[in-house]
């Protein structure tokens, strides 16, 4: 099946396979600018397919980063602002739609000389920006408002320090951190309750400081295979050898197990065995909200009544995540509601049942893939915009049929 048809027909059916994983564009991104800023030769191997990855890189060899590939490495032969070749012209640049490709960027570009301005695709220019525009141009950063992000560096500000409010995401801290420290400014993050391992993520990207990087499994991506397979399938994933403790989403495989799901992690990769009968639970997804889709799968399918919180956070993704993931519920005949004196999704479990569900979601990988997993744990269906796979798990359809 190729991903470029925006319409797939998905078919019920238990997930008995042996399949390979994305790596990870969260944590492809961080190193990808701290290459940029890198005066010597930087290699990063395993770079996942991601769009995300892919409209970084592009913005690269735009402003002058010496860019080679091969296969899924991917060398940085020199370094920002001190490849930036001046001009009075404006660079335009096509950006994607990815918060971590525009968010981590900006900052960067702002150490340059050059006006920068950037063409974001999708419901990108919908999300919240105002936090990095009002900090940078506390930092000296000019900032036109005429278009959707226009700016010229470099930071002319004097200050030690500057505090990020990270209430409605906390990419803008690590955009500024993953650049800022080059300058000598220190990030404080201020209302920070969500998706902090992150964060610290960065901060030890920035500490390990190397020329060489391995670019990890992606555990966003692996969970919508472990959540299939965890209802009576089978599961190998040699590629995923460890769990990665600052991917927010790694968490996944221990709440599984906490449900008696029986997976196992060695030299040779990842094994699940699913069980019959799921039980109900209770989870916090403060850390990671991106798991937040697949865990309104689980409990769809689990016994009795579970409990998903923190979860208002989804509001600011791709699209209000936390709506979407309600009608798509409701799609498939689920009782759920959000309870917002708790911030919680209150999910009671159901039988499948064998009727083939048609679903549009909104233009958002995470809903297009949780939609799959609805469909083939029911009796299948058409899924539309599929293409949107393509900014984290490109093979997701090819993987998973």
């Amino acid at each position: 099946m190729n991903s470029e048809n925006l319409s797939f027909n998905s078919n019920s059916g238990k997930l008995n396979k042996k399949i390979l994983v994305p790596t990870s564009k969260s944590y492809a991104n961080r190193v990808l600018i701290l290459a940029a800023l890198n005066p010597d030769i930087v290699v990063i191997e395993n770079v996942p397919e991601s769009s995300d990855v892919r409209n970084m890189i592009k913005c690269f060899k735009a402003i002058g980063l010496n860019v080679t590939q091969t296969n899924d490495q991917v060398k940085i032969n020199n370094s920002f602002p001190a490849c930036e070749v001046t001009t009075d012209e404006t660079l335009v640049l096509e950006t994607g739609d990815g918060g971590t490709t525009n968010r981590f960027l900006i900052p960067l570009l702002a150490l340059g000389k050059n006006q920068y301005k950037l063409i974001p695709a999708e419901k990108m220019s919908e999300r919240p920006m105002d936090e990095m525009k009002n900090i940078l141009r506390d930092l000296g950063v000019s900032i036109d408002d005429q278009s959707w992000f226009t700016l010229k560096g470099p930071y002319k500000n004097e200050r030690k320090e500057v505090e990020v409010d990270c209430s409605e995401t906390t990419q803008f801290a690590t955009g500024f951190l993953l650049s800022l420290h080059k300058v000598g400014i220190k990030v404080i993050e201020k209302n920070l309750k969500t998706s902090i391992p992150y964060l610290n993520m960065t901060k030890e990207l920035i500490i390990k400081n190397t020329n060489r990087y391995s670019v990890p499994v992606d555990f966003s991506s692996l969970s919508y295979p472990l959540a299939m397979a965890s209802f009576s399938g089978s599961l190998t994933v040699p590629n995923c050898r460890e769990i990665d403790e600052y991917q927010a989403d790694s968490v996944f495989v221990q709440i599984l197990k906490d449900l008696g799901v029986q997976i196992d992690i060695s030299s040779n990769g990842l094994s699940l065995k699913g069980l019959s009968d799921l039980p109900s639970f209770d989870v916090d997804c403060s850390a990671c909200p991106d798991l937040v889709p697949t865990l309104c799968f689980l409990a769809s399918y689990a016994k009795d009544r579970s409990i998903i919180r923190n979860v208002e956070i989804l509001k600011y993704k791709e699209c209000d995540r936390l709506k979407e993931m309600l009608r798509i519920m409701n799609l498939f005949e689920v009782s759920s509601y959000y309870e917002p004196d708790q911030d919680a999704i209150i999910i009671t479990g159901r039988i499948p049942h064998s009727n083939p569900v048609e679903v549009k979601t909104e233009r958002d990988h995470r809903m297009v893939m949780i939609s799959h997993l609805f469909q083939r744990m029911n009796g299948g269906g058409v899924l539309h915009d599929i293409d949107c796979v393509h900014k984290s798990f490109p093979q997701f359809f090819e993987v998973m049929n």
